[in-house]
This record gives C-alpha cells, sequence and structure tokens, in this order.
C-alpha cells in the first residue's frame, strides 16, 4: 500500500507524500475544472490524459431519478480516476444556495427568504441537509452561500444573496457555512467554495502552482475522497433524501420568511367567510415558488389547492384573471363575475421567475424590482370599485413595490420564492395558524424607486409587542472592554408570535452609513409573556480601517439603538469609548451576541 493511502496519517501528511510523485503535468492537472453543464447525456463525454480537479455536476438536475445520478457520478469518476496516472479523484461540486441540485433534493426558501426570517439556528440546519443530500450523490463541494451585499435595489440576482446589511450577511452564511462543514458521513465530508476563477498557467510562478495543487489534494484527502470517491448506495440515498423530515424544515422556513407588509384587520381569515375567489397565475403554478438553481418538483401541492384543502366547508373558486405579464384584460369578466358574491378576494401578484425564463419588468429584460404588471394593477383597481376586501400575496426576486396595490388591498403578504413549502406556508398565515415573523432584509422604494417606502427590518405580526426599560450596564468603557444593553419585551397579543430584536449604532465620529445593524435576536413569545434581550457588545465590532489600512477603534461617543426596524427606533443609550485599540484581521468582530432572560 502506498503510503498516502495510510488513513492514520494526517490529510498533510498524506498529501505530501502523493504531491512527491506527481509529474509537473499531473500537478497541474489538479487546478482543472471541467464544466459539464446539465446536459446528462454528455456527462462522461471528457478526456484529461492527466487527471482532473475538479468536476461540475450540475447535470445532476436533469436526470431521470437518482437511479441515473448515482449511475452517471460513479461512470464519471471511474473515468476521472482511470486517466490520472495516480488514480486521484475529481471533486464534484454543485450549486446549493436553496437545495442540492440533484432528483428530489429538498428545495428550501430562496437566499433573501431566508435572510427574512433571520433565523440562523434554522439556517445552520438548512445548510447541513443540503450537505448530506450532496454527500451521498458523491459531491463534497457546495457552491453557496453568496456573501456579496447588494444595496442597489436594481440588482436582479438580489434573489442570491441574504441581504443588503452586511451584519446579518454574516450571520447567515456563517450559519449555512457551519452547517455544510458539521456533516460527516463514514469519513465522506463537505466544504463550500468561495469563488472559481481562470487563470493562465504560464503567468503564475511555478511555487504558487504547487502550493494551490498541494492544497487541492490535501482537501481531498481531509473529505474523505481517496476512501469514498463515488455516491453511496441506492438506500443510503433514499434515507438523505428523505421527504417528510426535511419537507418539514423547509417549511418552517418557508413560514417563517413570509413577511406581512400590510394587514387591515382581513387575516387571519374570519371564520364566517362563506366564499372566497382565488386569482391570479402563481396560485395554480407551483413553478412560480422557486429560485433558478433549485431542483424541481412538479407534484407542489398550489396555494389555491392547498387552500380548498384547509377550508373544506367554505366555497373556494379559482379565476386565472391574468398573466404574469402585460397588459391582457380578457380574464376580468371570468373573474368580476365570480366575484359578485364573494366575501374575499385572494390575489397571487408578480411575475413569475424559473430557471429558463427572467423576470420581464422593472428597467430591463431581467430587472423586477417589485413592480407589477398592467393587468394585474388594472384588476385591483376593478375589484376595488366592487367594494371587496384582497388579500394580496406577492411572488418573485425583489419585495412588492406598487403604489395602487398599497392604497387599495386589505392586506399584503410579501412571500418571494418560499420553494416547495410555499402553499402550506402561506395558507397558514392566512389561516391563522402561523404568526407571520417575517422582517425585511432590504429596503423598498416606491414605484419610481425614488422614495423609501418600507425600511429595512420591517414587518408585521398578529401580535403586539411591548418594549420598554432599555438600558446598558455601563456608560463608559476602555477600547477593549465588552458592554451590555438590555431591553424587556412582553407580548400582549391574543395568540404566541415571535418578535426579531435589532440593535442597531450611529456614530457620532467617522460616519459610514446612517444606522448600521449591529446584533439581531428572535425570540418567540406565548401570549402574556415576557423576556428580556440582552446584547453583549464588543468595541472591536466598530473598528475602521486607519489611514494605514489598520483596523482601529477609535475613541468617541457612540449611540446605540433598539428597534422593530431600522426607522422604528423604541429607544437609545449611549457609550464613550476612551483610547484605542489595533484590531487584526482574524480578531475582527462582525456581530454582537445575545441572550434572553
Amino acid at each position: 500500500m502506498e503510503r498516502y493511502m495510510d488513513t492514520s496519517l494526517s490529510p498533510e501528511e498524506r498529501a505530501d507524500d502523493l504531491f512527491a510523485k506527481l509529474s509537473r503535468e499531473e500537478i497541474v492537472a489538479q487546478l482543472q475544472n471541467y464544466e459539464i453543464g446539465i446536459d446528462a447525456a454528455r456527462c462522461c463525454d471528457f478526456e484529461s490524459e492527466y487527471g482532473i480537479g475538479f468536476l461540475s455536476a450540475e447535470w445532476m438536475q436533469e436526470c431521470a431519478d437518482v437511479k441515473e445520478a448515482i449511475r452517471l457520478q460513479r461512470e464519471l469518476q471511474a473515468r476521472a480516476m482511470e486517466q490520472s496516472p495516480h488514480h486521484i479523484p475529481a471533486i464534484f461540486y454543485i450549486h446549493g444556495l436553496a437545495g442540492a441540485h440533484v432528483p428530489r433534493a429538498t428545495s428550501f426558501p430562496s437566499d433573501l427568504n431566508r435572510g427574512a426570517n433571520f433565523n440562523t439556528r434554522l439556517e445552520e440546519l438548512i445548510g447541513s441537509i443540503i450537505a448530506r443530500q450532496s454527500l451521498v450523490m458523491g459531491i463534497n463541494y457546495v457552491i453557496s452561500p453568496i456573501m456579496d451585499i447588494t444595496r442597489d435595489f436594481f440588482v436582479e440576482r438580489k434573489r442570491k444573496t441574504y441581504s443588503e446589511a452586511r451584519t446579518l450577511g454574516v450571520i447567515m452564511g456563517g450559519a449555512y457555512t457551519k452547517g455544510i462543514r458539521s456533516v460527516d458521513i463514514d469519513g465522506r465530508r463537505a466544504d463550500v467554495i468561495s469563488d472559481l476563477n481562470t487563470f493562465r498557467v504560464d503567468l503564475l510562478p511555478e511555487d504558487r502552482i504547487d502550493h494551490m495543487a498541494w492544497t487541492v489534494i490535501k482537501e481531498k484527502f481531509r473529505m474523505g475522497l481517496f476512501e469514498h470517491p463515488f455516491a453511496m448506495d441506492e438506500d443510503a440515498v433514499e434515507e438523505a433524501l428523505e421527504h417528510k423530515a426535511n419537507y418539514e424544515i423547509a417549511r418552517i422556513g418557508a413560514e417563517e420568511s413570509l413577511i406581512l407588509l400590510k394587514n387591515n384587520g382581513i387575516i387571519p381569515l374570519d371564520h364566517n367567510v362563506k366564499k372566497v375567489v382565488v386569482i391570479g397565475p402563481h396560485a395554480q403554478d407551483s413553478g412560480s415558488y422557486y429560485l433558478t438553481e433549485q431542483a424541481a418538483h412538479r407534484e407542489t401541492q398550489t396555494i389555491f389547492e392547498c387552500l380548498k384543502n384547509e377550508k373544506p366547508t367554505v366555497e373556494i373558486i379559482y379565476a386565472r384573471g391574468y398573466d404574469y405579464y402585460g397588459d391582457d384584460e380578457s380574464g376580468y369578466e371570468e373573474a368580476l363575475a365570480l366575484l359578485a358574491d364573494a366575501d374575499i378576494a385572494i390575489l397571487t401578484l408578480g411575475m413569475r421567475y424559473n430557471y429558463w425564463n427572467h423576470e420581464i419588468g422593472g428597467l430591463d429584460i431581467t430587472t423586477n424590482c417589485g413592480i407589477i404588471p398592467p393587468c394585474q394593477e388594472k384588476l385591483i383597481a376593478r375589484i376595488s370599485e366592487m367594494g371587496i376586501p384582497m388579500v394580496g400575496i406577492h411572488l418573485g426576486v425583489h419585495p412588492f413595490a406598487n403604489h395602487l396595490g398599497e392604497e387599495k388591498l386589505d392586506a399584503i403578504l410579501e412571500a418571494l420564492l418560499p420553494g416547495e413549502a410555499t402553499a402550506d406556508a402561506v395558507v397558514d398565515v392566512l389561516s391563522g395558524k402561523v404568526n407571520p415573523c417575517g422582517r425585511l432584509p432590504i429596503e423598498v422604494y416606491d414605484n419610481q424607486l425614488q422614495t423609501l417606502r418600507r425600511a429595512f427590518g420591517y414587518g408585521m405580526s398578529f401580535s403586539n409587542f411591548e418594549y420598554r426599560d432599555m438600558s446598558v450596564d455601563r456608560n463608559e468603557v476602555s477600547a477593549t472592554e465588552n458592554f451590555e444593553i438590555r431591553v424587556h419585551l412582553e407580548n400582549h397579543g391574543p395568540i404566541a408570535g415571535s418578535e426579531l430584536i435589532q440593535l442597531y449604532r450611529q456614530e457620532d465620529k467617522a460616519v459610514r452609513e446612517n444606522r448600521k445593524l449591529m446584533g439581531l435576536r428572535k425570540v418567540f413569545f406565548l401570549s402574556g409573556e415576557s423576556h428580556d434581550v440582552v446584547f453583549t457588545i464588543d468595541p472591536a465590532q466598530m473598528a475602521i480601517p486607519s489611514e494605514d489600512g489598520a483596523w482601529m477603534v477609535q475613541p468617541g461617543q457612540y449611540t446605540f439603538m433598539i428597534g422593530r426596524s431600522v426607522n422604528d427606533i423604541i429607544g437609545e443609550v449611549s457609550v464613550t469609548i476612551h483610547g484605542t485599540d489595533k484590531i487584526e484581521g482574524p480578531e475582527r468582530v462582525f456581530y454582537s451576541t445575545s441572550r434572553v432572560e
């Protein structure tokens, strides 16, 4: 047995031994990636004389079933190892933004949805499920999360990020990564990829190439790839893909991501409602509930079907009414006729986003910006003239931003792209089974994108939470001393619910942004229950770059605020920091910890 196959050695020792045996061509091959695409029929059509470092597994989402995906992964890996003089296996990688791209994998809410639920423990669990469902298919690397911070409302790919707030992005991205790295299936381990770069080998020094290739080989040993290069057997795969348990996690994620933007008391739906007309293409099209890179779930229940099952004694009728785009009014007559004796209208609004069809609207073909098309806006106006109460459920890339809809709709539930559990989550909120607790992870502007309509952190609830007695344990500290900020909350509402407590900072010195999110805590309260929420602040979190590039905590007075959103502040305290402190990169602190008492 070759020494590098001795599992009692460390990954570094094994990598050293194997690397010393490789030719220059084999070393360079470990840095190469083969992008196969999504054509499952051609996935084994590649040649590499000296092996390959990485292989895309995007083709798996097009496989007919799990059995075919397993077979093709094994064939492709065997081919890669046969072509390598030292039989080095390839690392398979796949997108994992909202689920592994393999047949029957769980489709979770989009990253922006998960930013809206502000639930780090849930995000870690989602990461672990994605890792497990990838590993059993022979995939060790997941391309996710996207940590970019998008502050431009026009960015269509905002759906792939958690938030415009750096703190929230760090918290959620860290939780997801922790979940991915927590899984170990009999020595099989997963990890995330921060980026893939293209470079010319002849432009890099030889020692740089050697170090990069050695690192790849070390990772292959660390992830157990030499011992477990192939997809697991079908029984193990079936166990990882077991739908019921994973679906419940997807359902919780979807429920907690729904944001109640407006409610005139129309939801939860009254028990006396006898007839409901559901309007809009999304209500009967579950394909409109998914992020681009999610596995297809063609049998997912629709909102209309789920509502009928939930309310069997209520007459619930469907009318398409309008399309996803354009100004066609041909469906109005049917919808308005059905509404003549209805108690309430539920309208699904927004455009459609799926793998092959980018949203059309906003400023160009790929940007929606929460604007609804004329065909939807006009029917809202017509129904309003009839005096029928309306609930709007918005689905799409960006949060709802329509002036007429804001004015005429009695309730607006922002759903974004909640994934396979969309129907259950939406209907649970409409029926009152679930108290909405999602909050906007980005700012929302009006139709003209000039005026701020809703601030970061905004979201309504069926409960009424009272904040009081905000305090700080010390008003003056040194640049190296932690301090605590406390606030008391009580749920005065009739039902249980979760509240998101948000901590912000405004600097009196070296201002870089008006209010910066410092920390957050989501707390569940029974009706009448109260708790203290305590944030611990490390001055290192206030460090900013100095003229020489070093991160420094600067002296001065800092104002801290707690609020329901960035624009709904319920109290503030001031703390003076004396002296300075230099913070090395690994010692930087990005968010405040918290506890509940």
